[in-house]
């Protein structure tokens, strides 16, 4: 999900509330929905890509990575606290169903704090049974399970001719 969490700027306080309550709720949709339509399968590991832009803003929360400004609705370390906390929550959430492989996959707004709450991820899940958290540096990850090879990117930084899709 690519949820853009900050960026609702240039509207009201209450307003901004409302948006950001919104998108909260469209976090928790998407994980209930696709936990029910799993429910028959008795998974056995979640995979769980986080970042992709989860943050909408990096550096100090007033620009994108590349340096283009963006307008956001929340200042950068209450959005930084409130998106991990929002992110464990989920994690959590979905280690009741299965184990749960977390990879964080750079988006092309928010690379530096997208790395930050992998980080911040992986200190809180490090000795927690059945969750996993990647975090290494790169563009491109890729996911072993059985005989598939599941290939993680946010897309900014691939060229169109060579894609799959």
């Amino acid at each position: 999900m690519d949820l853009h969490s900050a960026s609702f700027a240039g509207v009201r306080s209450a307003v901004a509330t409302t948006i950001r309550t919104f998108a909260k709720r469209m976090f928790w949709d998407a994980i209930e929905d696709l936990l029910a339509k799993s429910a028959g399968l008795k998974p056995e590991k979640i995979l769980f890509p986080v970042g992709n832009d989860f943050y909408h803003t990096d550096i100090l929360g007033r620009t994108t990575t590349a340096g283009t400004p963006v307008d956001s609705s929340i200042v950068w370390k209450q959005a930084f606290v409130q998106g991990w906390r929002l992110l464990a929550q989920g994690i959590e959430r979905l280690r009741a169903v299965a184990p749960v492989d977390v990879v964080v996959v750079n988006g092309n707004h928010d690379v530096q704090t997208a790395f930050h709450v992998g980080e911040v991820l992986w200190a809180n899940f490090c000795r927690t049974e059945g969750v996993t958290v990647d975090n290494s540096p790169t563009q491109r990850k890729y996911v072993a399970f059985h005989k598939c090879l599941l290939g993680l990117t946010h897309g900014s930084e691939e060229s169109t001719p060579t894609s799959p899709c």
